[in-house]
């Protein structure tokens, strides 16, 4: 599934929070699907940081680092292995505040049924986030 950059914003518009720093690069996004994240995308990934010595987390090498690696690995692999005309994949990476820290992990705009639903990933291991209201209201930046 194929959508213009500005169907990005949507999600955010039912909750009526559009972050301060909400970044989207180009015209058009292919959204994969949860199959092609949890069976492709994301192992790929791992088998790169980890054949870069970077899989365990250090101050040098933190979530924002992850988060980064994660949104620059997706666009690699859906340029050279994904047949679609859209611009970009639409993953992204998003900074929040917990516990009055900054965190920093993915966002993936998954087609579900030709249907956009949003995704939170924690980079660093693989799993879903679910972001309570709390987190998702901190939200302070949006790259996608």
């Amino acid at each position: 599934m194929i959508v213009n950059g500005k169907e990005l914003l949507r999600p955010f518009f039912d909750s009526k929070k559009i972050p301060k720093n909400f970044v989207i690069a180009d015209r058009s996004y292919y959204c994969p699907t949860e199959e092609i994240l949890n069976n492709e995308i994301y192992p790929k990934y791992r088998n790169w940081l980890i054949s870069l010595k970077l899989s365990k987390w250090s101050h040098k090498w933190d979530c924002d680092n992850f988060a980064d690696a994660f949104k620059v690995f997706s666009n690699g692999y859906y340029k050279q292995n994904i047949e679609s005309d859209a611009e970009s994949i639409a993953i992204g990476t998003i900074h929040y505040f917990q516990d009055g820290n900054g965190h920093a992990i993915n966002i993936i705009y998954l087609n579900k049924d030709n249907q956009i639903k949003l995704h939170f990933l924690e980079p660093q291991n693989g799993q879903t986030v679910n972001l309570s209201e709390n987190k998702f209201e901190n939200i302070f930046s949006i790259y996608i």
